[in-house]
């Protein structure tokens, strides 16, 4: 690293002699100067998060907020465990065993009633929370304080959150990104420092998490990948893989309580083969990753369909060009982060959305949702925010022309 980077460093690591890159940490150092700018970028990052969802106050409910929540009638809190032993949706084959969310719910409906601007105000709370964790883990994942700023900023105005943000009935998908933060965070701070408290903190967010909703069950591969490749602070990766069997633990006993109280795994509410499902899968992921890059259209419901044949150009043609698109993008994050970040935002993207390829359990007419790229984005955040470094230092090698705060203005007003 040169003398410029290591002024901007707010993450430091012990350099590896030959290596590409240094390994990142999860330590903020600097004095008081230091902590007090850390302290102003966050301030103008909840600003910002704040400012651009602010309109959002001013709506009503939308789709069947009306009905679940102003029709809602309100729980007794003395029957809580009816939360954690029952299917709460009122629906004959749901697919709904979500306890810690509908916890959540009653919680804001017994502070906010039927006032829609309240439920409102919770979402965008939660999501300048979520936003505020992302800088922190970007702070120790790209170990340049504006960069990782720009990683929390791009999440904190992407327009593929609208749905999430606007919904109340979305609101699982910001929730359990919370805790999926908190978890991942506070066991790189128990990596680091050793004490147990760290562990049962990362441990009990884990659990709430996983307990929010059912595409939170791959918390601990999201956890075990980010300890393993943000270094390892002195612990072997059995220490590391041991330290993480209770989340796996932890999904286990939750997917299990589910199939009890649903008496399935999943009710499907599409007729498909697992055959098709699997052929659909290139069109869903194309459809993601666009969304990624250029939510030019963000509406409710999206037109894709299920995929009869594995001959079908609805096939092959998603197939090879998700294939030419994931080769250049993995080649560009690999020259800009190198193999281990390369992997960490692989399964920071890729791993939350993993759940979402269940196509059976939605409805045909809404296969694909944006709200199901809330968590995904954190990933792809970090990769934009580091490939965005990368070339800006390669520019001002040459120029001295600080490329990195232009891009930042440029590209985050245009998404948001």
């Amino acid at each position: 690293m040169d003398n410029h980077r290591h002024s901007e460093a707010v993450a430091s690591a012990p350099a590896v002699s030959g290596a590409k890159h240094s390994e990142p940490s999860a330590s903020i150092v600097g004095g008081s100067g230091e902590r007090r700018a850390l302290r102003l970028w966050t301030l103008g990052l909840a600003l910002l998060a704040f400012a651009v969802r602010s309109p959002g106050l001013f709506a009503g409910f939308v789709f069947d907020d009306a009905f679940s929540i102003e029709e809602r009638v309100p729980a007794q809190w003395s029957h809580i465990r009816a939360f954690f032993t029952t299917d709460q949706s009122a629906f004959f084959g749901s697919n709904f065993y979500r306890p810690v969310l509908n916890l959540w719910y009653e919680f804001l409906y017994t502070f906010c009633g039927a006032h829609a601007a309240a439920w409102h105000l919770a979402s965008i709370l939660l999501h300048v929370a979520c936003t505020l964790l992302v800088f922190r883990l970007a702070l120790v994942v790209i170990e340049h304080r504006f960069a990782a700023w720009m990683a929390a900023a791009l999440f904190a105005v992407h327009p593929a959150h609208v749905e999430a943000i606007s919904w109340a009935s979305a609101m699982g998908d910001p929730l359990l990104t919370l805790f999926l933060l908190l978890s991942v965070l506070a066991f790189l701070r128990w990596m680091e420092q050793g004490r147990a408290v760290w562990w049962a903190a990362s441990f009990a967010a884990g659990v709430a998490c996983i307990f929010t909703k059912e595409t939170a069950v791959v918390l601990p591969v999201v956890l075990l990948v980010s300890a393993l490749t943000l270094g390892s602070r002195g612990r072997s990766a059995s220490q590391i893989a041991g330290a993480t069997l209770p989340f796996f633990a932890v999904a286990a006993i939750f997917l299990g309580i589910r199939q009890s109280v649903l008496h399935s795994f999943s009710h499907p509410l599409t007729v498909a083969t697992n055959a098709q499902m699997i052929f659909t899968w290139p069109a869903a992921l194309l459809f993601y990753l666009r969304h990624m890059f250029w939510p030019s259209v963000v509406v409710p419901f999206y037109p894709l369909q299920i995929v009869k044949s594995w001959n079908s150009s609805e096939f092959f043609l998603p197939l090879l060009i998700l294939i030419a698109i994931c080769a250049v993008l993995g080649y560009l994050l690999w020259r800009a982060a190198g193999w281990r970040r390369l992997c960490l935002c692989l399964a920071w993207t890729f791993v939350p959305l993993a759940p979402a390829l269940y196509l059976k359990a939605l409805a045909p007419f809404e296969l694909v949702h944006d709200r199901f790229l809330y968590a995904p984005l954190v990933g792809f955040c970090l990769a934009a925010a580091l490939v965005l470094q990368w070339a800006a230092e390669r520019i001002q090698a040459h120029t001295q022309f600080r490329v990195l705060p232009l891009a930042a203005l440029a590209l985050i007003p245009l998404l948001g």
